[in-house]
């Protein structure tokens, strides 16, 4: 099957959903239609969220802007792939599982293991979700067998020069959504998801031949490690909620 085939078939006309969250209980009762999930806020400042989506049945992009930091525990989604990326620099890095991961990753995608991200305020991320089924077929197509299940249990990869472009086609992407959301009606511009942005996003994952461990290669790791020592009393749990108000060292 042709990747003009796969288009025609599996995109479906796209859903564009917007959203503002001032309350964190609004945020989890949405989160929880699709996965279970905790979310515990790390300030006690006022709580923002915004989101938007953009769907087309077997795929969809997401961008999340967060103004304060959070802490999100919860179960990875059934049947589905989910790369994730910063859209931003915050000053503060993103925590994934423990450890902290620079604007130079993609992460988030195994889903063989919990979800456990700390999320720093002023933040945006982009996420792109593929079904696996389709996924998987896509890899076959374009002949990128060497990223198999060894390789996506990984859960983040290194990647300092391909993964800027992949950044940069979801930032005009949402663009569009903001200044011309007609364009995404279009038959001809939902095909040039699948020929531009799958290919380009499927060689910007090609396995690397080196990468440094997170936090080798960033002064901010260790900044962030050191100075979170003593916000929480006895081992960090995703049940916890923080003993302080750790925004000033979140944001």
């Amino acid at each position: 099957m042709t990747s003009q085939e796969l288009s025609i078939k599996n995109l479906s006309k796209p859903i564009i959903n917007q959203r503002d969250f001032a309350n964190l209980d609004e945020l989890v009762e949405l989160v929880n239609q699709t996965r279970n999930y905790n979310i515990y806020p790390l300030s006690r400042d006022s709580f923002h969220y915004h989101f938007t989506q953009i769907d087309f049945g077997v795929i969809k992009f997401i961008k999340t802007k967060i103004d304060s930091p959070v802490h999100l525990v919860g179960d990875r989604l059934k049947d589905w792939r989910e790369f994730i990326v910063y859209l931003n620099n915050p000053s503060r890095l993103i925590w994934n599982n423990y450890v902290p991961l620079s604007s130079q990753y993609l992460f988030g995608f195994a889903n063989d293991c919990e979800a456990n991200f700390v999320f720093p305020c002023n933040l945006i991320i982009g996420s792109f979700r593929i079904q696996e089924t389709y996924f998987q077929h896509y890899l076959k197509t374009l002949n990128y067998l060497e990223i198999d299940a060894d390789f996506l249990r990984r859960d983040y990869i290194f990647l300092p020069t391909t993964l800027q472009p992949v950044q940069t086609y979801l930032r005009e992407l949402f663009c569009l959504v903001d200044r011309f959301p007609e364009f995404l009606n279009q038959e001809h511009f939902k095909n040039l998801i699948l020929e531009d942005f799958i290919p380009l996003f499927i060689q910007a994952i090609a396995p690397q031949t080196s990468a440094p461990r997170p936090g080798d290669y960033s002064p901010l790791s260790t900044s962030i490690s050191e100075r979170s020592q003593g916000l929480y009393d006895g081992p960090f749990r995703g049940t916890d909620y923080p003993k302080k108000d750790v925004s000033k060292h979140l944001c």
